[in-house]
């Protein structure tokens, strides 16, 4: 509460004393204390004040035609305009002042408060002048700082937010927030845009969890005060350039504050609420569904920036890692393998670049001279190539569907390089492996295949049948447990109650299903005869 509301530690303290039935025992406030509630109660009475009376402007001033006219054409509904406080702020340097005299507020309170400037030994003015207001409001419900739409197109600031004072600090305060939290806390998502219009746009569509920043680039302090309400975050930006540049700098905002982020696209540059006006909440609501992830959109745009080719792939990584290492744990795995297969890069050459290799290959693999790869074997592929090699005739049957395990075997998901699925699939074919060392340009392929070729005694032929079974399903099984992690955390950002998360969850029991397959087999398929190379 000191951190969302900006209490004092007494008032947080009461405050949640209160709103469970417990008396907090009075002490005697300090003086500070006593002065700094005064203030903060003063403050809140003006904001409250001006917020009233912008409102009754936007209704019964003749002055305010235009304001009306705008709302009415960008189709903002006057139960919506009543609800969200909307007002009007008169082309007047003192007719806002005055009124605030007569209730009694001095200038200077009118400073503090950012309702007002004060030339050098001058008489203050209205901040605010010819213009929308839009009241931003604390989680309480009360105003505390206004955005203001200009309503000439002379005007050289198109919109006009309050400067940050004791009570309203514009790097966490959200537009909206104080409608949208329950819809958020509800659908376990929020929708983050860039402007008020598009908020109320939004909301008016059924959309509550939308909110925006005030005027300011997004933050992750932002967004600290939903992260107990959401675990994911939909970034609608506008649809042209500025809005994908802006979208692509609001990734490292959402990884800092621990949320999912996702992008949504809105054709012809539109933004939420030209959309809306235009098509629709059902077609607003299809293009929320085809929202992809942030991390994926942003990986897109950096490796169109950089090109194909390996220099453009090297390129592109670097630029990524600070944003993979700002993560760690199943979010991070699950981003190293978006990455990989978007960038087409080996999933282990992205954990050395990260400083953080995957497991290394188990005792009793064939030994492999040090050659620098971008890549790393294990003792099961080792071992399946020793197979192939040796003992051909006993080994490609499980690649022919020979066993029920394995109805068909995809090369890519037993093991994600290219080099060493094409050497695979040659000695499947029945290629020498001679001819296989020579056509890779892959020296560390050459290397194992060449220790392969050299190794005796691996295995007797009627246990090769078994060893290859039980290998083919260890190569498997790393694949299978990344995807279900990547469903794991899904499955956490979805709505319980939604389609998706059935469909989700219906994918990843299949998958768990197929690990136990996996498991199983591995573990019955002997391979304890084996003589140790």
């Amino acid at each position: 509460l000191m951190e969302m509301e900006g209490l004092s530690f007494t008032e947080a303290v009461k405050e949640l004393g209160d709103s469970v039935g417990v008396k907090v025992e009075e002490r005697e406030l300090t003086r500070e204390e006593k002065l700094t509630i005064q203030r903060k109660t003063t403050l809140h009475d003006v904001n409250k004040a001006a917020a009233d009376w912008f409102h009754e402007q936007l209704f019964i001033s003749p002055e305010a035609e235009l304001a009306r006219n705008t709302l009415k054409e960008r189709g903002i509904r006057e139960e919506t305009q009543r609800r969200s406080r909307l007002g009007f702020a008169p082309d007047s340097y003192d007719s806002f002042i005055n009124a605030m005299h007569k209730k009694g507020f001095q200038e200077e309170l009118l400073v503090r408060a950012a309702l007002a400037k004060r030339k050098s030994g001058n008489r203050a003015y209205a901040a605010f002048r010819n213009r929308i207001m839009f009241p931003i409001f604390d989680l309480k419900g009360r105003p505390i700082a206004f955005g203001g739409r200009a309503l000439s197109d002379s005007d050289p600031a198109k919109y006009l937010n309050s400067a940050s004072y004791e009570l309203y600090d514009k790097s966490k305060e959200l537009y909206g927030l104080n409608w949208a939290k329950n819809a958020i806390n509800r659908k376990n998502r929020i929708l983050v845009v860039e402007g008020y219009f598009d908020v109320l746009s939004l909301h008016q569509a059924g959309f509550e969890e939308a909110v925006a920043s005030c005027g300011t680039a997004l933050r992750s302090s932002h967004l600290r005060s939903v992260k107990s309400l959401a675990s994911t975050a939909y970034a609608l930006f506008d649809g042209d350039e500025a809005g994908m540049r802006a979208a692509e700098k609001s990734l490292n905002v959402f990884l800092e504050s621990g949320l999912e982020g996702l992008y949504l696209t809105l054709p012809d540059g539109q933004d939420p609420d030209d959309f809306i006006q235009d098509k629709g909440k059902e077609a607003f609501q299809s293009a929320l569904d085809q929202s992809i992830p942030l991390l994926e959109f942003v990986i897109q745009r950096t490796a169109l920036r950089h090109g194909p080719g390996a220099q453009g792939q090297r390129n592109a990584l670097n630029e990524l890692l600070p944003l993979l290492r700002k993560v760690d744990g199943v979010l991070q795995a699950s981003l190293i393998l978006r990455s990989s297969d978007l960038l087409r890069i080996p999933e282990e050459a992205i954990r050395k670049a990260l400083g953080r290799p995957g497991p290394q290959a188990p005792q009793g693999a064939p030994p492999v001279d040090a050659v620098r790869p971008t890549w790393k074997t294990n003792v099961s592929l080792n071992h399946l190539f020793w197979l192939l090699i040796h003992h051909h005739s006993a080994a490609v049957p499980i690649f022919q569907g020979a066993h029920p395990v394995f109805p068909s075997i995809d090369l890519n998901e037993m093991f994600g390089v290219e080099s060493v699925q094409h050497a695979l699939q040659k000695l499947i074919d029945g290629s020498p492996v001679a001819e296989v060392i020579a056509s890779t340009e892959d020296k560390f392929l050459a290397k194992v295949l060449a220790k392969a070729t050299a190794t005796s005694g691996l295995y007797t032929y009627e246990k090769a049948f078994h060893a290859v079974t039980q290998h083919v399903a260890k190569l498997h099984l790393a694949s299978v447990e990344a995807k279900i992690q990547h469903l794991h955390l899904r499955l956490s950002q979805l709505d319980p109650k939604g389609s998706e998360f059935s469909a989700v969850f219906e994918e990843r029991f299949m998958l768990q299903k197929r690990l136990a397959t996996l498991n199983k087999t591995s573990a019955t398929s002997s391979i304890s005869s084996a003589v140790k190379p």
